[in-house]
């Protein structure tokens, strides 16, 4: 028999909470809750604070008859249970199982499941639908519950529906219903708020904004945890304490946010649970043999499982169930009571050590550098340093470095890892100091180095010499140490083929450089290589675009983003030469709002590597508030870019890049000292044989137009063009016409400019360049609209005269014909049948000319286009001719130009 429970009901644990006047609106969710008539079970599992509540709550709106079920610790219990359980049914079914409730009430039945038993037969045939909803059922561990409850799901009405929330997966016959399609899983990956949902709950929480990129970050960082930006909501009081507290809370380092976890995670577990949490928390990423090694235990793999489907935090990672790791918020926790324990640096050193015999050196670095060791970090490198750099762990390579301090000079091979730590991320100016510093400390201390790491070195300054312009030097080096290098040293060999590459590429010879640089590709590809895979393809890319191969260019860039982000390589500044690629896309295109975007993210990665990455950013940014005619902002970043030209020494590529901004600064504000003298001191490049140099040769062909020495701008045009054709740099030889062109237009010439247009817009339509023809080219919109209406010119060419005119918004300007010129008017002037009014009371040049506009039947508006004046002042015009004629209106004034255009013939 069951024992007697409760005697007195808590209304609110079987009434439906209140619904909050903020929830978010989740169509997604409501879509995935969409049910049928075959469903019986909705479940929706998740870890604390995942608004599992909500969720249902905004569903069960649109339910029938709704029973609710709120449980808590208490109700683990069959009588209590069933107790709250038949009260709500009854409330909500219109009193279906009068006779079970009685049964309850006079406690005459034997167990749990004869009670199910007798309710099933009650209301077997009830027609009254119902939606039963049972909150927190992870506080159920009864076994004569559970068999109670998949008893009333299995044989209830059709019409009935059973929704749980839960923290784990209860033990209610799930695998069955999901086979007969009777059964909704919402997951908490589906729980998790989306960058939509993230933006739409902070819109009603927060009375300031907050930027969409803040938002992103909070949303990735957090991985979309409700409770979490429930806290930030709770917590931020202006934009910049929003940004505060996302970061703590971010880094789950948050007061609040471990009171919660504290409270509802981890204190209602056992001190076995607790401590089993602790051991495995350092932990990246772990399995059953890692559980296994660090407990003593050998159920690793059901302990794991059994975590997940308690809704701890742990989520698997593969289909198998083989790994595992936790939500990054409950591992910040875990680790903060872990610090706690004074045996963590001993921990680290046992898990390090397991990692490193499991030959994983990627896991084991975190925790070799938490003991500190350095003989061990020193292992590690020498071990694994090569392996750790290609997989992109530059930052954790730092902190052993400096760990170290200079023990690493006693090693020249960690010498050789630190100098390209430095090349990859293009510190170049970094690189010679430290290889003099090296080879002074093996002269010191009698350390010899090998041929074969001689020329590892050789390779390395190889790189260091094509960063820095020096193509012939590099070249050199380069095939210097393709000759001694060993052939299963694939790092050394893939750098200097690279190099090689890329001086194929300056020399401008496109069709060389690209089938190298594929080589690379692949070879980088097998050997793991994903930096220098990734470097490779940039170098494609920019090659596939010069030759005016613009979709396999933008089909290669996606396929290069791919591999950054699937190899974690995306916080290094290799990941930032793929933005600012999309990102002056976007700018050619007048996709300001995008390049922008783009270019925000990348500063974002760049900036962590000092002010010197910063030029690339602020050079397209400077160009694009130029353009939206942002003065303040242009004025600012101009003066960061002069700030960085002077402090620092760059690739030719952005050095041309911050002088056409420059430029393009100085001539929005007629400064034509700054332009004379940036001409003057300006190094001329050797030849025109690479975008980046045309690109320089062309910012001096800018300055001269804009100081009227169009003679030599003309001459110096018509050379780079002949070696942009000599390397096939097809979309820089469309540039060149389209400026060209502008330069013969100021020269008078308009055949020349006419020719050149054509031959560039012939070009345009293989290399897709459209805005660079309004850009540098506004006086060719006119002849662009003359050359519309000649046979000559093909269909193709004047569909895309149309196209550029349309984005540049132009409208022809009607030639000033009047009926009233000087000579006319003096001869109605000098006629004895004049009107005394027009006489003796003078018109202006101006009012003459309105005067003939209406005549021929001008509106005021087409009459203040044809004369290029605003509409205000034709009205002033038309206001001050009736005063002066006398005239009432339009019709008035067209009878009098009748009058006086007769008196002219």
């Amino acid at each position: 028999m069951v024992k007697a429970g409760v005697s007195m009901f808590i209304a609110s644990k079987i009434n439906q909470p209140q619904n909050l006047q903020s929830l978010v609106s989740r169509p997604r969710l409501a879509a995935a809750l969409q049910h049928t008539d075959a469903t019986k079970l909705i479940l929706v599992c998740g870890p604390a604070g995942y608004s599992k509540t909500s969720t249902i709550m905004q569903w069960s709106n649109q339910q029938p008859n709704l029973a609710w079920y709120a449980l808590d610790k208490f109700d683990d219990d069959p009588y209590r249970f069933a107790s709250y359980l038949i009260q709500t049914i009854y409330n909500s079914s219109q009193q279906a199982c009068e006779k079970t409730l009685q049964m309850l009430q006079q406690r005459s039945f034997a167990n749990l499941t004869t009670l199910i038993t007798q309710l099933l037969d009650e209301i077997g045939q009830s027609q009254v639908p119902l939606t039963l909803v049972l909150d927190d059922y992870h506080c159920i561990t009864q076994p004569e519950i559970h068999q109670a409850m998949k008893l009333l799901i299995k044989y209830m009405p059709t019409n009935w529906k059973v929704a749980i929330t839960s923290r784990n997966r209860p033990p209610l016959s799930l695998s069955s219903l999901r086979l007969k399609q009777q059964l909704i899983e919402i997951h908490p990956e589906m729980l998790a708020f989306d960058l939509k949902e993230v933006t739409a709950f902070f819109a009603l929480r927060l009375n300031f904004e907050v930027s969409s990129q803040s938002l992103r970050d909070l949303k990735n960082k957090v991985e979309g945890w409700p409770s979490a930006l429930q806290l930030v909501a709770l917590t931020a009081k202006n934009p910049e304490h929003f940004l505060q507290c996302a970061e703590q809370i971010a880094k789950s380092q948050h007061a609040h946010l471990w009171d919660y976890l504290e409270d509802e995670v981890f204190a209602p577990l056992t001190d076995d649970e607790q401590q089993l949490l602790l051991d495995i928390a350092p932990l990246k990423q772990v399995d059953a043999e890692m559980v296994n090694h660090l407990t003593g235990r050998n159920d690793g793999q059901q302990v794991l499982e059994k975590m997940e489907t308690d809704g701890l935090f742990l989520v698997a990672r593969d289909v198998q169930k083989q790994w595992f790791s936790f939500h990054a918020l409950f591992k910040g926790f875990l680790l903060h009571e872990k610090a706690k324990c004074p045996q963590r640096q001993h921990d680290d050193l046992k898990i390090a050590k397991i990692w490193l015999q499991r030959d994983m050196p990627i896991y084991a670095l975190p925790h070799v550098l938490y003991t500190q060791d350095k003989q061990l970090v020193t292992d590690l490198l020498l071990q694994a340093g090569w392996l750790i750099f290609h997989e992109g762990e530059v930052s954790g390579l730092d902190l052993c470095f400096d760990l170290l301090g200079d023990a690493f000079l006693n090693h020249p091979q960690l010498v050789l890892l630190k100098a390209w730590m430095y090349q990859v991320r293009h510190q170049n100016d970094q690189v010679q100091p430290l290889l003099t510093q090296a080879r002074n400390w093996f002269q010191r201390h009698k350390i010899t180095i090998p041929a074969e790491l001689s020329a590892k070195f050789e390779a390395l300054e190889a790189q260091v010499a094509i960063s820095q312009g020096k193509v012939d030097d590099a070249l050199l080096k380069a095939n210097r140490a393709m000759a001694q290098l060993n052939e299963g040293d694939s790092h050394t060999r893939l750098a200097a083929q690279s190099v090689i590459g890329e001086a194929f590429h300056c020399q401008g010879q496109l069709a060389a450089a690209y089938k190298q640089q594929e080589n690379v590709r692949q070879s980088a590809l097998r050997h793991q290589q994903y930096q220098t895979a990734a470097w490779a393809m940039y170098q494609q890319v920019e090659i596939l675009y010069a030759q005016a191969e613009k979709d396999a260019a933008e089909q290669l860039l996606g396929q290069l983003e791919q591999l950054i982000k699937s190899h974690h390589l995306d916080q290094l500044p290799l990941y930032t030469f793929a933005l600012h690629f999309k990102a002056l896309l976007a700018y050619q295109h007048y996709q300001f709002e995008q390049a922008q975007a783009l270019s925000e993210q990348a500063l974002e990665v760049a900036s962590a590597y000092g002010d010197k990455w910063l030029l690339f950013c602020y050079s397209l940014q400077a160009k694009i508030a130029l353009e939206r005619g942002d003065d303040s902002a242009s004025h600012q970043l101009i003066e960061r870019i002069e700030h960085l030209l002077h402090n620092k020494q760059y690739h030719s590529d952005w050095v041309a890049n911050a002088n056409y901004a420059r430029i393009k600064y100085w001539r929005s504000k007629g400064d034509h000292c700054a332009l004379a003298q940036w001409l003057a001191s300006a190094p001329e490049p050797a030849s025109a044989f690479n975008r980046f140099d045309q690109c320089h040769w062309r910012n001096r062909i800018r300055a001269m137009m804009q100081l009227g020495q169009l003679s030599q701008a003309q001459s110096l045009c018509r050379e780079i063009i002949k070696d942009a054709r000599r390397c096939q740099l097809h979309v820089d030889i469309n540039r060149n016409h389209i400026l060209l062109a502008s330069i013969c237009v100021q020269m008078g010439d308009k055949d020349a400019a006419k020719a050149s247009v054509i031959t560039a817009l012939e070009a345009s339509l293989f290399t897709g360049l459209t805005t660079c023809f309004i850009r540098h080219g506004q006086p060719l919109l006119p002849l662009m609209d003359e050359l519309q209406q000649q046979p000559s010119v093909t269909k193709a060419v004047k569909h895309k005269i149309s196209e550029l005119l349309d984005l540049a918004q132009y409208q022809a300007k009607e030639d000033l014909i009047t009926p009233f010129e000087a000579n006319k008017v003096s001869e109605i002037l000098d006629h004895p049948q004049v009107p005394s009014l027009v006489k003796n009371i003078p018109l202006t040049s101006r009012e003459w000319q309105v005067l003939g506009f209406i005549h021929h039947g001008y509106t005021n508006d087409k009459i203040s286009k044809t004369m290029d004046v605003a509409p205000t002042t034709v009205k002033s015009h038309i206001r001050n001719l009736y005063q002066k004629l006398g005239l009432s209106g339009r019709e008035e004034a067209i009878n009098l130009s009748n009058q006086l255009l007769s008196l002219a013939y």
